[in-house]
């Protein structure tokens, strides 16, 4: 179902720091066209303090809503969609071969946060597709929060996992 043959080719928007309170990290922006001709945004936060991407993506239309990353399209495209996030997570890791992911599967409009449609689905492609020899799965399911840990990284800082546990907390799950 997932394979990159089914993604769409993405052109790179460029990147830049951003600070969010005391948050500071790079923001890499991409975008794609979907087989409906619909223009989507990708958007990759890089904290290298943890070499961790968090992948987030909307439609360009909704660019200006402050619920862009909730509202649903109804333009039945997320295989083509997903996989070109995941298409776009494989060139930061072939940059970077430690680099670990994150995402939140956002909640619909009357959804709750605990383990969106959105989640359970990004959840079963990179059960699938991130193989657990080389990545470590952690799921938060009360948010909906998911978490891709690099073995290879993890292996050589040991306080890896709290460290992101806790800025997660911090910045995204308690926000």
């Amino acid at each position: 179902m997932f394979s990159k043959n089914e993604g769409y080719p993405f052109c790179p928007r460029g990147s830049r720091k951003e600070c969010d309170g005391d948050l500071y990290f790079r923001r890499h922006t991409f975008s794609f066209k979907s087989k409906s001709r619909q223009a989507y945004i990708v958007e990759v936060d890089e904290f290298e303090e943890f070499q961790l991407y968090v992948v987030k993506f909307y439609l360009k239309a909704h660019r200006y809503s402050k619920r862009k990353f909730q509202l649903l399209t109804k333009l039945n495209e997320p295989a083509g969609i997903i996989t070109t996030c995941i298409n776009i997570m494989a060139h930061f890791y072939e940059k970077n071969p430690y680099c670990s992911f994150g995402f939140i599967g956002m909640n619909s409009e009357n959804e709750t946060e605990y383990a969106t449609k959105r989640y359970r689905v990004y959840q079963k492609v990179m059960c699938r597709l991130f193989s657990p020899v080389q990545f470590l799965h952690f799921e938060y399911r009360p948010k909906s929060a998911y978490l891709l840990l690099n073995r290879d990284y993890a292996e050589t800082h040991s306080n890896l996992m709290s460290d992101i546990e806790q800025f997660f907390n911090k910045h995204y799950i308690l926000s």
